[in-house]
């Protein structure tokens, strides 16, 4: 999942995100099972590969969705903030602080429901995990406005306002472990280091060692091969999801500016 944002000059990494990821919209649809673990998004059931977490200031923004038809139209006026979770919090936090009665009661699940459905494809085209949305004001048309105009006023807003913040792209973190033979300790070590790995132990046996490490998921496609080349086929690994964690920097800057994200 790498969630989506900044990206790497160069390399294995650059190579690596702009085929599996950037190139290969299709990739991202499929699936991958690590570890008994259903997460979601790569190549058989679940770690999702790109994920936009959310937005990392507050924004406010005013939408108007005006549609008219010859009969009955279309209206809704929302004034809203954008702003980040606590960090917790997944999903939408939807708080309706509107106190002079300017958006009716009713109009209020449309208006919350066109922000759930906006976060299934926000800022380049990912979903968020999550973002709080305050509605601080609106304007109602006496003939024209209803609860589905509210929802649609509501995803418009989303659109522009997400437009305007920056937001944080993650990416999961796997925990690996690998076995290999004392002769190509240096081998494997080396290659995990070009791989952005943090290693964690290092355990070693009689005759072989175990390599205890946290690796990027997008490092590790092709890893199989790579590992059987670097240690004549005698080395093996095992991996399953961690965690989440912010891409570098320089990364997200490349999936946003020459990757099929480019705004």
């Amino acid at each position: 999942h790498f969630l989506v944002e900044h990206r790497i000059t160069g390399g294995g990494y650059a190579t690596s995100i702009a085929k599996l990821l950037l190139a290969n919209y299709d990739l991202q649809q499929r699936f991958i099972t690590c570890g008994g673990e259903a997460l979601t998004n790569v190549v058989s059931e679940g770690v999702q590969v790109i994920n936009v977490y959310g937005p990392t200031e507050c924004t406010d923004h005013v939408a108007t969705y005006k549609r008219q038809t010859g009969g009955k139209g279309s209206f809704a006026k929302i004034e809203f903030e954008l702003a980040p979770t606590d960090g917790e919090t997944r999903g939408l936090q939807f708080i309706n602080k509107v106190s002079n009665g300017s958006i009716p009661k009713e109009y209020m699940p449309g208006v919350e429901k066109g922000f759930q459905m906006a976060m299934t494809n926000g800022k380049w085209g990912f979903p968020l995990e999550s973002m709080q949305v305050t509605v601080l004001d609106g304007e109602t048309h006496s003939v024209d406005s209803d609860a589905m105009s509210f929802e649609v006023c509501a995803k418009i807003g989303f659109r522009d306002a997400i437009r305007e913040t920056d937001t944080r792209i993650l990416e999961p973190i796997m925990r690996v472990e690998i076995n290999t033979p004392d002769e190509y300790i240096g081998n494997v070590t080396g290659d995990l280091n070009r791989r952005r790995s943090i290693l964690e132990n290092i355990d070693a046996k009689v005759g072989y060692q175990t390599i205890k490490a946290k690796v990027p998921l997008a490092e590790m496609f092709g890893y199989v091969t790579t590992l059987r080349s670097i240690s004549s086929g005698r080395a093996s690994y095992s991996m399953e999801f961690m965690a989440y964690a912010e891409v570098p920097a320089e990364i997200k800057e490349y999936i946003v500016n020459e990757g099929r994200f480019l705004l």
